[in-house]
């Protein structure tokens, strides 16, 4: 497979490696078959979704239901969570024959099966995947991200808001994405990525929640969500180009923001060199059933307003489409 990289240049995934090109050229010059060649009907098989072809290959290797069946040590659950919704029967019977822990497999780049659906955005699969082994969660790949951040780095909307809402519903996924101490990806990753994604209703949420991830610097280059808002200069109305008939309509949509300084559902976040002596929050809002993400009330003196809300500038746009149409 090709080298991946993440819409915002981040090196997060690596399909292959300097080794196992070395070897793959090795072999080829050689005219040696690798160890994997056996495996190329399985390969094809998960990777169209094909459960006839597979099941009849698991027949003469019951082994290969859980081998790494690539150089790049990946299983054919690996290859078919990548395929999409095509594949969803595939891996839901795939997952029938695997013991839990089997999902734990990582690739030569320590990504799971989680960390490929979040990246690709299979939301369908995620779900099998977590309730099968929940400690999916909680596993980073040689980088040391989690599958949330990859959903979030990547904008998968919904997967992301999937893993949100079951990341704070597991103790141990939230000491592993807001507690755990050392140079890991941690809250700060997540919530840069989620504005940079330009998911400022999920971004919102989450600072309300844990107030903390506001001044939370990440790890190796000291920035913040203070930093990576301030980037997203079409956030703004100095830098967004409305033309003449935008300009009025964003200039009266009155809008304000809930006040999350009286909100109980705050929670502050105190970082400790042993994760197991923090309480940690166990619920978001469960996105999937909250069609409004954001409160949005009409405020009579806009002037009060001290925050530029994101929305408008959209909402400008839509209501004049409609109105032209």
């Amino acid at each position: 497979m090709a080298s991946f990289s993440s819409l915002f240049d981040r090196p997060i995934m690596a399909w292959t490696t300097q080794e196992t090109r070395r070897k793959g050229i090795e072999n080829g010059k050689s005219g040696k078959k690798d160890e994997y060649w056996k495996y190329t009907p399985l390969v094809k098989a998960a990777l169209k979704g094909d459960w006839d072809a597979a099941e009849g290959f698991f027949k003469d290797h019951p082994d290969a239901i859980t081998a790494p069946i690539t150089r790049e040590l990946e299983s054919a659950l690996y290859l078919a969570t990548g395929v999409g919704s095509t594949a969803i029967p595939f891996v839901t019977k795939l997952l029938e024959r695997m013991p839990a822990e089997a999902l734990a497999h990582r690739d030569v780049a320590g990504n799971t099966p989680l960390h490929l659906s979040a990246l690709v955005g299979n939301t369908a699969t995620a779900e099998l995947l977590v309730q099968k082994n929940p400690g999916l969660l909680c596993m980073r790949e040689n980088r040391g991200w989690l599958p949330v951040h990859y959903a979030a780095v990547n904008a998968k909307r919904e997967t992301l808001e999937y893993l949100l809402k079951v990341t704070g519903e597991d103790k141990e996924a939230m000491a592993m994405l807001f507690l755990s101490s050392g140079y890991k990806p941690s809250g700060a990753e997540l919530l840069i990525d989620v504005i940079t994604s330009e998911y400022y209703d999920l971004a919102l949420d989450l600072v309300h929640r844990y107030p903390q991830l506001a001044i939370s610097q990440s790890f190796n280059d000291d920035d913040c969500g203070l930093g990576a808002i301030a980037r997203q200069v079409n956030a703004f109305r100095s830098g967004t180009p409305l033309n003449f008939w935008e300009r009025i309509v964003y200039d009266h949509v009155p809008v304000k923001f809930k006040n999350y300084a009286e909100d109980s559902c705050r929670v502050e976040i105190g970082i400790d060199e042993n994760p197991v002596n923090n309480s940690v929050p166990v619920k978001f809002n469960n996105y999937a059933e909250d069609s409004s993400r954001v409160e949005i009330v009409i405020d009579e003196n806009p002037v009060n307003n001290s925050e530029l809300p994101v929305q408008k500038y959209h909402w400008a746009r839509w209501a004049l489409f409609s109105i032209l149409d």
